[in-house]
């Protein structure tokens, strides 16, 4: 879990009526915690900077409801964590889905070797009927 700021409570007041100072503030001792939890995730740069952006906005579009929170830093926590996870299943996903297109053109994939010996079966078939007709 991450670690609480000081006089915490009266930025999240602020923060609930809309001061962007106080989550200028917020952000300035969180958003180095948010990012090393999804980092450590993740292990990927883009994808731990991206956390930090969904946090953040999520932030500050629930921050009428922040009044409600009782522990902040828990609260934010359990924020990235079900970020993290979302980020992890789609990317699962993608795998998956990628997984299934490679087998399947690997399906229509033929080496030029195979295509040459088909085009000459061919010839040497049609040769052999019109030595038949």
């Amino acid at each position: 879990m991450f670690p609480s700021l000081h006089n915490e409570k009266l930025i999240l007041q602020r923060l609930t009526r809309g001061e962007e100072s106080a989550f200028r503030q917020m952000y300035d001792h969180y958003a180095e915690r948010v990012y090393s939890a999804a980092l450590l995730h993740l292990k990927q740069v883009e994808l731990a900077e991206d956390v930090v952006q969904s946090v953040s906005l999520k932030l500050w579009e629930s921050r009428d409801q922040l009044g409600k929170v009782e522990a902040f830093a828990g609260w934010l926590y359990v924020l990235t964590r079900n970020t993290v996870i979302s980020i992890l299943r789609r990317q699962g996903t993608q795998a998956a889905y990628l997984d299934f297109l490679k087998r399947r053109t690997d399906l229509f994939k033929t080496s030029f070797e195979q295509d040459l010996s088909r085009k000459e079966q061919v010839m040497l078939v049609r040769k052999g009927i019109e030595r038949l007709t």
